[in-house]
């Protein structure tokens, strides 16, 4: 009897201890559960408040003074505001200027618009990103920009007879501290630390943590090359130096406005090119298989999409929770991509669909994209208006999503309350919820060691069939082929040469190969995809 109670002992404190983790876990995730947005420098601001069962809508009484819309906000490990920042200064949740929070902005920003500060760095959107190291440390990363080639701006610069778009050159970091007190500050010699200057593409810095679950990779396109510099930031606070590999051909960047993210595992890369203003020409859709262990994207999807018939420029992706889904705002339309559908952009379904809908002679276009933490994914509009619009259940395919338009309306703007306050720039966070995956990374890529075995796999992407063809003296080996996520899905033992693997059945995705010899020490391993 006293050993059963102390068992029972034991499995109440197991109990209580996996808990205590799970909710200290569950607590570290709450960093994007606050949206701030202001109409501009002459009007009040609001705070939306989000959490992972419902949302809410909390009106600030003075956010003003601000260079740009959206508030690059990031939250604490409790889902609380802890800090924000307009382009130029930081803030803390009291609209207080943190210590050696000031003018962290490189680079010129929008000159002669609305005679703003040019100072200010270009930190709307996938300009700016927060990354919590621990507590106390966070890494804020944002770009510097040089702006043109906006129709309704007055700048002609032209390159190759063409006028530029939005191109950012420069990617800095900027160390965000707190103390034990509560106080946030930054350090002098942690303020504008340069990382990559050079030419980069406007609004697509990603990140997406690393395999093991405790570091970042950090994945910035340039423009008018087919390069991107990746960056590994590892948990211990140190930083890999940013290195150049391939990522796509579609790198230019005249007249275009394009967006990239990650699905929820991380495994998926999408990305929207929007073109608009010049004749002819379509968006372009990509995606890109991510390998968490190594950093590399492989392109397995590309196509365009026509232009929306009306203003073009709004334009985001967004993925739903379980990473099925692809949503595409198009100003006049969103559409939903099935992934698990072979023919996932024929088949694409248009679940909503411009109603007319216009305000203070303002339409109300969709625009940017948020999948909020309790799944739903948040709409805004083009123009600032005053509304978010809903997909209620992002999981469920077609018009089953339930798209409502308009659903949450924003309040009256105290300091001009003919009007309500206009809601722009969805916010960017990247994934903090995401997991580790279970897998062994030093079988995710092309093994180079001397006692490797001669191996040829083909064709790469593959459709139905993988061969793979042992050259030179074979003996028996054990071929096996795990899924993106470390599960084993194949495995057979052979002294064939050659081997086809039927892959017709396989889910589309990256799958990883390891081959070792039961006579000695040597091994093979590389990375393949199914289309």
């Amino acid at each position: 009897m006293i050993m059963l109670r102390n068992l029972s002992k034991y499995k109440i404190v197991f109990i209580l201890s996996i808990c205590c983790l799970s909710a200290y876990a569950s607590f570290g995730q709450k960093h994007d559960y606050n949206f701030l947005n202001r109409f501009s420098e002459n009007s009040g601001g609001i705070q939306l408040t989000y959490s992972d069962d419902g949302d809410s809508l909390k009106v600030l009484p003075d956010y003003r003074n601000y260079t740009m819309t959206s508030g690059n906000p990031f939250s604490d490990r409790n889902g609380e505001l802890l800090f924000f920042s307009n382009n130029l200064h930081v803030y803390n949740r009291d609209v207080e200027i943190i210590e050696n929070g000031e003018d962290i902005a490189v680079g010129g920003f929008l000159p002669n618009l609305y005679s703003r500060d040019t100072t200010a760095t270009f930190g709307v959107g996938q300009n700016w990103l927060t990354i919590p190291i621990s507590d106390s440390l966070f890494y804020a990363f944002h770009k510097s920009a040089e702006i043109s080639a906006y129709e309704f701006f007055d700048l002609d610069i032209y390159e190759n007879g063409q006028r530029l778009s939005i191109y950012c050159d420069g990617l800095y970091l900027t160390k965000i501290r707190l103390s034990h007190t509560g106080k946030l500050y930054i350090k002098p010699d942690e303020k504008q630390i340069l990382l990559v200057d050079d030419k980069l593409e406007h609004n697509q810095l990603t990140v997406c943590k690393h395999a093991n679950g405790r570091d970042w990779w950090i994945h910035q396109p340039k423009v008018e090359t087919s390069d991107a510099y990746l960056i590994r930031l590892y948990a211990d606070e140190t930083m890999d130096d940013p290195k150049l590999e391939y990522f796509s051909e579609h790198n230019g960047r005249v007249r275009s406005n394009s967006v990239t993210r990650t699905n929820p595992d991380g495994t998926v890369l999408a990305r929207f090119i929007g073109l608009w203003g010049i004749d002819s020409l379509m968006h372009k859709i990509e995606l890109f298989h991510f390998d968490r262990c190594t950093g590399g994207t492989e392109r397995f999807f590309v196509d365009s999409l026509s232009l929306a018939p009306f203003n073009t420029r709004g334009k985001d992706i967004e993925f739903s929770s379980s990473g099925r889904f692809l949503y595409i705002a198009n100003t006049s339309n969103i559409l939903q991509l099935d992934l698990e559908d072979d023919n996932f952009f024929l088949n694409r379904d248009t679940i909503a669909v411009w109603d007319g809908f216009v305000l203070d002679n303002q339409p109300a276009f969709f625009e940017d994209m948020w999948r909020l933490p309790n799944g739903k994914i948040a709409i805004n509009n083009r123009f600032r208006v005053p509304y978010l619009n809903y997909i209620h259940d992002p999981d469920k395919k077609g018009i089953d999503c339930d798209f409502e338009a308009r659903a949450l309306m924003s309040s009256i703007d105290s300091i001009n309350p003919r009007f309500h306050l206009g809601i722009q720039w969805m916010p960017y966070f990247p994934e903090y919820r995401m997991e580790a995956l279970d897998i062994n990374c030093t079988t995710s890529m092309d093994t180079n060691i001397a006692d490797e075995l001669d191996v040829n796999v083909y064709p790469n992407p593959a459709l139905d069939e993988i061969n793979v063809d042992l050259r030179g003296e074979v003996e028996e080996v054990i071929v096996k082929v795990f899924s993106s996520t470390g599960a084993l899905i194949y495995s057979v033992s052979t002294s064939s040469g050659r081997l086809k693997i039927p892959t017709y059945d396989y889910t589309r995705g990256m799958y990883y190969m390891t081959i070792s010899s039961k006579k000695d020490a040597k091994q093979f391993s590389t990375k393949f995809i199914k289309i």
